[in-house]
């Protein structure tokens, strides 16, 4: 549970605080166009329709944990050259943050929470770790960002410390969590050879058939 609550931190906590913090930011302090954050965070919307799926093609190919911590790391590198573009007026530092970043934590995180939990607690695994876990991050971020943005004088560069220390918890979630794309979650091998079923209540295909 510790490994999907940890890898959530950075998917969740990092891209509210893009798709909220920023949004006020670019408005209060910059006094850009209104407009500026939500067409930039529907750019990046727009563009992550395409590049999620893609990055979940990806682990498929290359492993869970590897796709999942190129994003993780990528959200951690770029924090501060994302924030240096925001203070330029641009809106493509949003867009580029959601597509890479975040969005190859999102593409993975799907097929590889649920690998992580057997059948039996893969309910309320997911449940307890990857929401709770959720909730937290994507509320308290955007309000640490507030405050630490606020008593830095309206600076960033303490944001952007906050995105690297989520990014990387997430890192250390993922680092020490087993690669799962390889998994076969219905037949494994039991100690004395005999092919078993990982799932104590998966269906055969014949049964599957049958219920069709």
């Amino acid at each position: 549970m510790f490994v999907v609550a940890g890898s959530q931190v950075a998917q969740s906590g990092v891209s509210y605080v893009y798709q909220t913090f920023v949004i006020a930011h670019v408005v209060g302090t910059l006094h850009m166009a209104p407009s500026v954050g939500p067409v930039a965070v529907a750019i990046a919307a727009a563009f992550a329709m395409f590049t999620t799926p893609l990055f979940g093609a990806l682990s498929d190919k290359f492993g869970r944990k590897a796709i999942y911590m190129f994003g993780a790391v990528f959200s951690a590198l770029f924090a501060f050259p994302f924030f240096w573009l925001v203070n330029t007026g641009t809106t493509w530092g949003v867009i580029v943050a959601m597509t890479l970043g975040v969005a190859a934590m999102l593409g993975t995180q799907g097929a590889f929470f649920s690998e992580v939990f057997p059948s039996k607690v893969r309910f309320s695994g997911l449940a307890l770790g990857r929401e709770i876990s959720a909730a937290a991050s994507c509320g308290i971020a955007p309000l640490a960002a507030v405050l630490l943005s606020g008593m830095a004088g309206g600076a960033l560069w303490p944001v952007a410390w906050l995105a690297v220390a989520m990014s990387v918890i997430t890192l250390i979630a993922v680092w020490c969590a087993p690669e799962t794309h390889n998994l076969d979650l219905i037949n494994t091998v039991s100690r004395d050879g005999e092919k078993t079923s990982a799932e104590p209540n998966a269906f055969s295909k014949a049964d599957s058939e049958r219920l069709v």
